[in-house]
């Protein structure tokens, strides 16, 4: 037999303290024998659990289905879908609660819920970033603290007038401990919110994480300092504090070297060991139960222990990438079911209680808005993105609903408190998520704000440069077309190296600069790092100071990084920006998708022009390595403003002694996009490139007249002249000339708009130079999009290309 206990717990209106009543209940079975042998199903655990999940997953689901186009969180249709489940809708039914949601099933759910809650926390140490805590930013700390502060001083103040004249409530701390939460902005609400919604990498989205973390530490020391000297007696405070030390001294002397050693014993591209992955996994249970021992609370011990993991460490991303998925996915919808199941709408009967309850959650919201606002405004914020900042400090989340489940569970609130806080919470959400996500759009800070192109830069100044690597496999490629753009002592090149690395085992988005690099932890290998840095410094110190070399890192999410690669674009004045374009699953550990989508994603809000840099690995053509000619260089005109951009580049590398250039121009019989403004333009900027190299040995340029109908005819005359030409490099326009027909298919829209491009890029192989000891690498186009036009008016006639497909 089973005993559990059903309470009455303290709160506002007429609650009143209840001693526990023992009920006795037949234990179930965990499994079921079956319907032929007069079994029922439902009395069995497991089978019963089963159709819990599935009934939760479906309607959760649904209703975010319905819900996300209004711009809901999944946090929020999970919660109402708690409700619907819950005595305030479907719960209604006698007969349905006994026997979707029995009492003596509860027992499960509250387990599960409590995982849920634990393995959360945990996953919130593991990503959250030591170094905000450690070292926040000005702005941040001024932001956090006043955010806190301001509105905590104010629920005080609204507290003590209404407890005073007319609450009658049992435990003295609970609003305090409203107050508390309500003034904070849990970090990790705002990181799965913010995730949701892309703004993970926006400018204010980092702000406002970095200044919830100064937030978050500011409570915790309060909290655990309140649960010290509010003990019962001296003795007991003693043996807390003393129990708090041991814990940390624990997990700082002997777990944290653990890790460390872990993290460095593991061999360079190699995933951590199972083993450490499970015993850190089954770690948190051990120490949540040491916790909960001596007083300590639980959650609290799990996000201890994952602080103790650097975030974005390889131990630290193999936990994540396998522990993650269950439980968001798994986990957590229990917490939140439970948190939903337990709201009941037809508590609220004291309306005078219900009234007083919501204004004074309402001045901690209303309070934490405009200290947002008023410090954001003396940091010199713009009104705009001050109030857009302290929407988004009012987001609510999963660690409320967790806090709120143990306030009941700790018969802190009775069910009118408890129901009113979640409902507040959703709204909250509910409200702010909409406004952030339909009124703050971070790409139009780029699009507003259009550099120059390569036709538009000056001729005796830096080119500025921002090349972007995914891994040490991009490196010599790009140094190749670095030095291809012929750095001069009259324009000499900026180069700005950014590695990028995707978003995976910790919580803010990072771009680090020069004097970061140290303190950026990632779980890219050491080793391709420093070999990233070092070619590219190696190069630099070889090119007789015609090259100045910065890197940088990025770290976020593929879905946004392009707002990181944009704003230091914009930051830098950068003419070009050089993505590398990869097609091989198996190398890139099956992120083509999201890195192809992060190419389109650039090349619709990028600052400047954009270059897609396509190459292999194998099958190398060599071009002669003793000649004084050692790189060919072709690049196909057909007219408008990417291959006017294109053209542009090329008549810069036009300089270099070390290039054999060819520019074959194919003059059709008539114009396709029918703007004679743009062939204007065309034959303008070629007369100045034929005028500039008319005595240029190493220039050759063609024409080619063409008679056309369609596009295919067209690429069936560009594939006969290429199969009678090679080179080691080409260069194409993106293109912006094609009428749109049957253009939506295309795989990778972010390398053309029409399928001559991807035909010219199949089928050109090169070498790298052999300058400074580049090792050889294969190179077989660079694509080229002038966005200071394109980004504006053009987004249509992307076709599906098949020769990429076949080829790359």
């Amino acid at each position: 037999m089973t005993e559990i206990a059903e309470t009455s717990v303290y709160g506002f209106g007429n609650g009143s303290w209840v001693q526990p009543e023992p009920m006795c209940q037949e234990s179930y079975r965990i499994h079921s024998r079956g319907f032929w042998f007069g079994d029922n199903p439902l009395k069995c655990s497991l089978p019963f659990v089963l159709v819990q999940i599935a009934l939760i997953t479906s309607i959760t689901n649904s209703i975010h289905f319905f819900l996300r186009p209004l711009r809901q969180s999944k946090f929020v249709s999970e919660i109402i879908g708690g409700i619907i489940l819950g005595p305030s809708v479907l719960g209604r039914s006698k007969k349905f609660m006994e026997t979707v949601f029995p009492m003596e099933e509860k027992m499960l759910m509250n387990i599960l819920s409590s995982l849920a809650s634990i393995y959360f926390f945990f996953l919130a140490g593991v990503k959250m970033d030591t170094n905000s805590i450690v070292r926040p930013s000005v702005k941040a700390f001024k932001i956090g603290f006043a955010c806190f502060l301001i509105p905590f001083g104010i629920m005080m103040f609204v507290n003590l007038k209404i407890r005073k004249l007319f609450w009658e409530l049992g435990p003295e701390h609970f609003l305090f401990s409203v107050s508390m939460l309500i003034s904070t902005t849990p970090l990790p609400n705002l990181a799965y919110t913010m995730n949701e919604f892309n703004l993970l990498t926006s400018e204010l989205g980092k702000l406002a994480m970095s200044s919830a973390v100064v937030g978050d530490v500011v409570v915790y020391y309060i909290v655990t300092l309140y649960h010290v000297f509010c003990q019962e007696s001296f003795f007991d405070s003693l043996r807390f504090a003393a129990s708090l030390i041991a814990v940390f001294g624990f997990l700082l002397l002997i777990l944290r070297p653990a890790v460390l050693r872990i993290n460095r014993r593991t061999p360079e591209g190699r995933s951590v060991d199972q083993v450490y992955v499970v015993a850190l996994l089954v770690g948190v249970l051990v120490l949540v139960f040491l916790c909960d021992m001596v007083g300590i609370m639980p959650t609290h011990g799990a996000l201890l222990l994952g602080l103790i993991v650097p975030e974005g460490s390889s131990l630290g991303v193999a936990i994540v990438e396998k522990f993650e998925t269950m439980v968001e996915l798994f986990l957590l919808p229990f917490l939140v079911i439970h948190c939903g199941i337990s709201t009941d709408v037809f508590k609220i009967q004291s309306m005078s209680s219900f009234a007083e309850f919501l204004f004074f959650l309402f001045t901690g919201f209303v309070g934490k808005m405009m200290a947002t606002i008023s410090i954001s405004v003396f940091c010199n914020f713009s009104l705009q993105n001050a109030w857009f900042l302290g929407l988004i400090m009012n987001i609510r989340g999963i660690i409320d609903i967790a806090t709120f489940i143990r306030w009941k569970e700790n018969t802190m609130v009775n069910e009118q408190a408890f129901t009113v806080l979640v409902l507040t919470a959703v709204l909250s959400t509910a409200v702010v998520t909409p406004l952030l996500t339909i009124f703050y759009k971070p790409p139009r800070y780029f699009a507003e704000r259009i550099r120059g192109s390569i036709q538009d830069a000056r001729p005796y100044s830096e080119f500025q440069i921002l090349s972007c690597v995914h891994n040490d496999q991009d490196v010599h490629p790009m140094i190749t077309l670095l030095e291809a753009s012929h750095p001069n002592k009259d324009s000499p090149l900026s180069v700005y190296v950014l590695n990028l690395i995707e978003l995976i085992g910790r919580s803010l988005a990072v771009v680090s600069g020069p004097s970061e690099q140290e303190t950026a932890t990632c779980h890219q290998p050491t080793g391709s790092k420093q070999h990233i840095e070092g070619a590219f410094r190696n190069y630099a110190d070889n090119s007789d100071g015609l090259v100045n070399v910065q890197s940088f890192t990025v770290i976020a999410p593929y879905k946004n990084m392009h707002e990181d690669i944009c704003s230091l674009a914009h930051q830098k004045s950068a003419t070009l920006i050089i993505m590398p374009f990869h097609n091989n699953d198996a190398i890139m550990g099956g992120k083509v998708g999201a890195l192809s989508s992060l190419n389109h994603n650039l090349i619709a809000v990028a600052p400047c022009s954009v270059g897609i840099l396509v190459y292999r690995n194998h099958g190398v053509h060599h071009s002669s390595l003793h000649s004084d000619i050692y790189l060919n260089v072709a690049l196909i005109f057909i007219g408008g403003a990417d291959d006017r951009e294109a053209l542009a580049y090329v008549n810069r590398m036009s300089e270099s002694p070390k290039l054999r250039i060819t520019v074959i121009r194919f003059q059709l019989s008539h114009n396709i996009n029918g703007d004679q403004d743009e062939k204007q333009l065309d034959d303008s900027i070629v007369r100045e490139f034929r005028l500039k190299n008319m005595n240029n040995e190493r220039v050759t340029y063609q024409e080619v007249e063409v008679e056309v109908e369609d596009i295919e005819k067209l690429l069936t005359a560009m594939s006969a002249l290429q199969n009678d030409i090679g080179y080691d490099l080409l260069i194409v326009g993106r293109g912006d000339w094609t009428n749109g027909d049957g253009m939506d298919g295309r795989e990778h829209p972010e390398l053309a708009s029409s399928s001559i491009q991807g035909l010219a890029i199949a089928k050109v192989q090169t070498s790298t130079m052999p300058i400074h000891s580049i090792e050889e690498e294969e190179i077989f186009g660079m694509v080229l999009d002038n966005l200071k036009i394109l980004v504006l008016e053009d987004g249509k006639g992307i076709t599906e290309n098949e020769n990429i497909e076949k080829n790359l």
